[in-house]
């Protein structure tokens, strides 16, 4: 069996009969938690006729009455402390994949409206392995390595927007666009990402917001991202500090994975965007400092896969408070 549907009351009656120990916060908790609990004992009977329909349960069988996969997967999800998400986006097209962990075993699982999805156990390792998609391919490493505020990469890539609108127009590369046009697009992005960020703006474009957008232009030009045109007033165009992270960002078949680890102890999640294209790997990462992004291109896949292990690391160390909710 690759993948395990349940329903609601056959989890709820798995979950009395197998007496397991759910945990505050975990997926059991919070799937249970989404419909009221009933108490007829005939609920639970029709459930386990239902579960024997699927194949799930064997009355007959004393010895081994449930399948033992079914088991180990339902149990990690009553008592995992920690979960991990999978979006990948390509071609306008978006897919999301969650995992709960407990130690090194997690379990692949989603929710749709009645029913509850579980795919078998696996292992920290043999999952971190299969989270960067096999054809993310470098062949292409710049080294670039820099820190910038949010609001400098929303600018940069409505930059790399611009340029590549001139360039199909113009049928050529390495083409120039009005700093104005630049600051003008970018603003409504770069407003909406920093009230995303700090949850909340007041209404109208603020005098600090324009200095702001205004400041972050000049790093992308003192860090050679963008520079001015000399020979025509108010041109802008890619400069060569940013033509490594403008291939990506320019690519038509660019796809992004974001990957985020929660922890149920109250810590800020961790969280990577990567970013493949034009043969190059970019990882996106929130620094310390208060919105600012840290960029490193990845020589390679497994870099990629170092990365995601490591948060399987962190994962694993995950531990609820005390507490089992009893059903």
């Amino acid at each position: 069996m690759s993948v395990y549907q349940i329903a609601h009351s056959e989890t709820l009656a798995l979950s009395i009969v197998l007496h397991l120990p759910i945990q505050p916060g975990s997926v059991l908790s919070v799937w249970l938690g989404t419909q009221e609990l009933p108490e007829s004992a005939e609920l639970t009977e029709a459930s386990l006729s239902s579960l024997a329909a699927k194949g799930y349960y064997s009355p007959k069988d004393p010895n081994q009455p449930f399948q033992p996969s079914l088991i180990k997967s339902l149990t990690l999800l009553s008592v995992n402390a920690a979960e991990m998400t999978v979006i990948l986006r390509r071609n306008g097209r978006a897919a999301l994949t969650r995992f709960a962990q407990r130690g090194k075993h997690l379990v692949q699982y989603s929710t749709q409206a009645e029913h509850l999805f579980m795919h078998p156990v696996t292992e920290q390792a043999v999952l971190a392995e299969k989270i960067l998609p096999q054809w993310f391919m470098v062949s292409q490493n710049e080294g670039l390595r820099t820190e910038m505020p949010l609001g400098a990469f929303v600018l940069f890539k409505q930059a790399c927007a611009l340029a590549d609108l001139t360039a199909a127009e113009l049928n050529f590369e390495g083409t120039h666009f009005a700093k104005s046009t630049l600051l003008e697009q970018a603003q409504p992005m770069v407003r909406a990402m920093v009230a995303f960020s700090r949850a909340g703006l007041g209404e109208g474009w603020s005098v600090s917001e324009q200095r702001q957008l205004e400041d972050d232009y000049r790093r992308l030009i003192g860090a050679g991202f963008l520079i001015e045109r000399a020979d025509l007033a108010g041109a802008v165009e890619i400069g060569a500090g940013g033509k490594a992270l403008a291939a990506p960002l320019s690519d038509a078949d660019l796809c992004s994975l974001i990957v985020s680890l929660q922890l149920w102890d109250g810590s800020c999640p961790k969280t990577g965007v990567f970013l493949y294209g034009a043969r190059r790997l970019f990882l996106l990462e929130a620094s310390p400092k208060a919105d600012v992004l840290v960029i490193r291109q990845l020589a390679n896949r497994q870099e990629g896969t170092a990365w995601v292990q490591d948060g399987l690391t962190e994962g694993s160390r995950a531990r609820h408070a005390d507490g089992v909710i009893a059903l």
